[in-house]
């Protein structure tokens, strides 16, 4: 466990009550935005057998994000701080506990390229054993590497999870790439944006 700050980063093994958490949570989330809305459970706590830091994401999709906006205080009645768009354009963030965060909704539009990219992700990663466990190894590599720095843990894996982004976008379009052939993984090893320790990481499992 890792100090940053006043909360802790956590790179836990994987555990079947992240998927309880999400179904308790999905009901809350009802609750705010009604029973026909479109809730999912992303991220690494949504992919069985991949060790996460302990925080159930949850993607929530709407036809305009700005309609949020007027629920702030049924969101505050359940839990949640609104953050805004926090850093991504068109989206709504909004996140439970302070020092203790546990969970964390990202609101897009329906359909919108940030929808596809987190369910692309979250399927290609439920069905890739491979790629999981290179991911695993790459989240552990960052939390012992980040100096416990949030921002350098996300940075230090940010470019490895867009090269599983882009091969899990290709496989959902029907168009799979190895690792070898994916353009994007190939340029972004050759130019060194992974760091070494990170590449070596993912390499024993799936960049070969």
């Amino acid at each position: 466990m890792i100090s940053l700050n006043k909360r802790f980063m956590q790179i836990a093994p994987y555990n079947p009550l992240w998927q309880t958490m999400f179904e308790h949570e999905r009901q809350a989330l009802e609750s705010v935005l009604g029973l026909h809305a479109r809730i999912h459970h992303i991220g690494s706590t949504s992919v069985f057998g991949l060790a996460a830091k302990p925080v159930i994401d949850v993607l929530v999709e709407v036809s305009r994000v700005e309609r949020l906006d007027s629920l702030t205080a049924a969101f505050l009645g359940i839990g949640y701080e609104p953050r805004g768009e926090n850093g991504i354009p068109e989206r709504r963030y909004f996140v439970k506990g302070s020092s203790k965060r546990t969970h964390q909704v990202h609101a897009f539009r329906t359909g919108s390229h940030d929808v596809r990219r987190h369910l692309a992700l979250r399927d290609f990663l439920r069905a890739n054993s491979e790629a999981r466990d290179a991911y695993a190894a790459v989240k552990r590599r960052a939390a012992a590497d980040c100096g416990n720095d949030v921002h350098a843990y996300t940075r230090l894996k940010d470019e490895f999870v867009r090269l599983l982004e882009a091969r899990a976008l290709a496989c959902a379009a029907d168009d799979p790439l190895t690792p070898s052939q994916d353009p994007v993984a190939v340029t972004a090893i050759e130019a060194g944006r992974l760091s070494p320790r990170i590449a070596r990481a993912a390499s024993r499992r799936w960049l070969r």
